[in-house]
C-alpha cells in the first residue's frame, strides 16, 4: 500500500469538513474475463461514517455495541496495515466503512463473509444496518445539539435502463437515506456526470468542486451511490493569532525543522500515561474534539503505532474524564495535509479478497443483471489545523469492472507538541471517531 502526499488547496483559515467516499462497481457479461467483452456497472458512495469507543444508551443497546466494536476494530486495523514512515498521514476509515455499508449489503456467500471479517462484524445484515443508522443519526444530534452544523446528504443515482434488486434500494434509502435519481449515463454520460458533481458541490458548500472525473463516471456507468458531508466548527478556544510564533518541531529525534505554532493556556481535558500524554481541544459546544495522542519521547510514536488497539483508545478517552481537566499550555504547529491511499490493498490483506475477483465475487444483492465485481479501492484525505478551527475532508474510491480555602493554583500542565504525534477528531458525546491520522513533519 503506498501514500501519496498531495499540494493542498486550502480556502483562508476555516473550520469545516467535508466527507466523501465512492464505491464504483462493475460488470463481466458473460461471468468470465478471458474471451468475454466487459461491461462496467460503477457504482459510487461518497459517505462519512462514525466509530464508536464509549457505551452509549439505545433501545438496542447491543446490536449498538456490536457495531460500535465492529467499526473500531476495523479502524485499528486498517491503520495498522498502513504504510509507515517518515511522512504524515491522514485517513477516514469511517468513510471506508460507509462506503462498504451497502456494498455488504448486497454481497452474498463468500464474498459476504470475507466483507464480513474484514469489518469485523459479528451481528446480521439487519441488525449491522439498523444499528449504524442510530448511530449515524445520534451524531447528526449531537452536532445539533453543540451550535456545530453537520448537513448530510446521499443521492442514488441510476441508469435509466439499469434494474437494481429491490431490496438493495430499499436498504440504501431507508437505512442510509439516499435520493434516488435516474439519470442517462449510456447516452449523455458528461451531463450525468455533470448533475452529480453539481450535487456534491451544492451539498459540500463548493469544498468539492469536481469529484467524479471523466475517466471514472461514462457511458458504461450504471449506478452512482453519493453521500455528501459538509461540517462547520470553530475551537471552543481559540488561539490567539499574534501569540503564534516559528519554534523547531524534532521530525526525527536529531533533526528539527521551524514551523508556526501556536499557543493556548486553558482548562482542557488533559491526561498522561508512562508513555503519552493526551489532550482534548474541544470544539464549540463540547461535542466534538480534537483529540492529540503525543508520545512522551521525541522519537516514540513508532511504538505507540506499533502498539495500537481498541483498547488504547477506550484507555486514551478514559483518561480525559471531566475529573481530569488542567490547566493547560497548548504548544500546536499549524498543519496541513493531504494524501492517497490504497484501500484496495489494506482490503485484500484483511481477507476480502473475492469482491475483486471477477470469477468469485458475488454480488447480486445488488443487481442479476450480470456478475458485478471491483477493481480498484482509493482513498483520499487531507485535513487543515490553524488557530480558529479544522478543516478535513476524505474521499473513497471503491471502482471496478462490475470551593475551600484559598491555595496556590497548580502550576499549568505543559502539552508542547514539537514532536510526531496521532490526533484524532471525534464526537465525545457519543465516542466516536470521525478521523485519524499522524504528523510527522508540519512542513510537507
Amino acid at each position: 500500500m503506498h501514500s501519496r502526499r498531495m499540494q493542498a488547496h486550502l480556502p483562508n483559515p476555516a473550520e469545516h469538513f467535508d466527507i466523501s467516499t465512492i464505491v464504483e462497481v462493475s460488470k463481466c457479461q458473460g461471468g468470465g474475463l478471458m474471451g468475454k467483452r466487459e461491461t462496467k456497472s460503477r457504482i459510487w458512495v461518497l459517505a462519512v461514517a462514525c466509530l464508536c469507543l464509549a457505551p452509549m444508551l439505545s433501545h438496542a443497546a447491543d446490536n449498538t455495541t456490536a457495531v460500535r466494536d465492529s467499526l473500531t476494530a476495523f479502524a485499528v486495523e486498517a491503520y495498522s496495515r498502513t504504510e509507515k514512515g517518515s511522512y504524515n498521514f491522514f485517513f477516514s476509515p469511517l468513510s471506508v466503512s460507509i462506503a462498504l455499508g451497502p456494498v455488504y449489503g448486497g454481497a452474498r456467500g463468500d464474498t459476504e463473509k470475507q466483507l464480513a471479517s474484514a469489518m469485523h462484524i459479528r451481528v446480521s445484515q439487519g441488525r449491522y444496518h439498523t444499528a449504524f443508522a442510530e448511530l449515524r443519526a445520534k451524531v447528526n444530534n449531537a452536532a445539533q445539539n453543540s451550535r456545530v452544523l453537520l448537513n448530510s446528504a446521499k443521492l442514488l443515482a441510476v441508469d435509466m435502463n439499469y434494474p437494481l434488486e429491490v431490496p438493495f434500494v430499499a436498504l440504501t434509502q431507508k437505512k442510509y437515506g439516499s435520493e434516488l435519481a435516474r439519470l442517462d449515463f449510456g447516452n449523455a454520460p458528461d451531463r450525468a456526470r455533470g448533475r452529480i458533481n453539481t450535487w456534491v458541490k451544492r451539498q459540500t458548500r463548493g469544498r468539492i468542486e469536481r469529484l467524479v472525473e471523466p475517466n471514472l463516471v461514462n457511458k458504461e456507468t450504471k449506478i452512482a451511490l453519493i453521500n455528501a458531508i459538509y461540517f462547520k466548527a470553530r475551537w471552543e478556544h481559540e488561539f490567539n493569532e499574534r501569540m503564534t510564533r516559528k519554534t523547531p518541531f524534532w521530525i526525527t529525534k536529531d533533526r528539527k525543522v521551524n514551523v508556526p505554532t501556536m499557543y493556548l493556556k486553558e482548562e482542557l481535558s488533559y491526561g498522561e500515561s508512562d508513555t503519552v500524554q493526551v489532550l482534548a481541544l474541544p470544539y464549540t459546544g463540547h461535542s466534538i474534539s480534537m483529540l492529540i495522542v503525543l508520545p512522551k519521547e521525541r522519537d516514540g510514536l513508532g511504538k505507540v503505532e506499533n502498539g495500537l488497539t481498541g483498547a488504547h483508545l477506550r484507555g486514551w478517552l478514559g483518561l480525559l474524564a471531566p475529573s481530569h481537566k488542567n490547566r493547560v499550555k497548548v504548544y500546536l504547529p499549524k498543519f496541513k495535509m493531504e494524501m492517497d491511499t490504497n484501500v484496495r490493498s489494506i482490503l485484500e490483506g484483511m481477507g476480502a479478497t473475492d469482491m475483486f475477483s471477477a470469477e468469485k465475487a458475488d454480488l447480486s444483492g445488488i443487481s442479476r443483471n450480470g456478475p458485478l465485481f471491483f477493481t480498484v479501492a482509493l482513498h483520499r484525505a487531507g485535513v487543515a489545523v490553524d488557530e480558529k478551527g479544522t478543516e478535513a475532508w476524505a474521499a473513497t474510491a471503491i471502482a471496478g469492472a462490475v470551593g475551600g480555602r484559598e491555595t496556590s493554583p497548580p502550576r499549568p500542565r505543559i502539552f508542547r507538541a514539537d514532536h510526531p504525534f496521532l490526533f484524532f477528531i471525534i464526537d465525545e458525546t457519543n465516542g466516536v471517531i470521525l478521523f485519524m491520522g499522524r504528523l510527522m513533519d508540519p512542513t510537507k
